[in-house]
């Protein structure tokens, strides 16, 4: 592939480069090729041989919609797991400050019917 009309994964992923889930799937993707270098390196391939490797997952995730499918759906699923767990704190939060403000009302309702009994 030349140089000039070379496709980029980043490209693909990351069509708004302040979308935290694009630079997410594409982070993953980096995973996943360090994964297979780790794993071509354990078998002892050498470093031209390794590039290569990568060279073909590069050209494989590019023309596979599946592949970066699966890149942006692994994505989709952190961003949901950390929003999910953020709202389960907020909410966690929101009900004790509510609590709290009922478990006051009431107070405040008890020491008035104290007062007005005592007049």
């Amino acid at each position: 592939m030349a140089q000039e009309n070379k496709k980029w994964v980043f490209t693909e992923l990351v069509k708004d480069p302040n979308n935290i889930e694009q630079l997410i799937s594409y982070a993953i993707y980096k995973g996943f090729k360090d994964e297979k270098a780790q794993s071509l390196r354990k078998e002892n391939k050498s470093e031209a041989e390794i590039e290569d490797e990568l060279v073909k997952y590069h050209d494989h995730c590019l023309t596979s919609p599946k592949q970066l499918d699966v890149f942006r759906e692994k994505a989709s699923q952190i961003v949901g797991g950390y929003v999910a767990a953020a709202n389960s704190g907020l909410q966690a939060r929101a009900d004790a400050e509510f609590a709290k403000f009922e478990a006051e009302k009431k107070e405040r309702h008890r020491g008035s019917r104290k007062e007005s009994k005592g007049c």
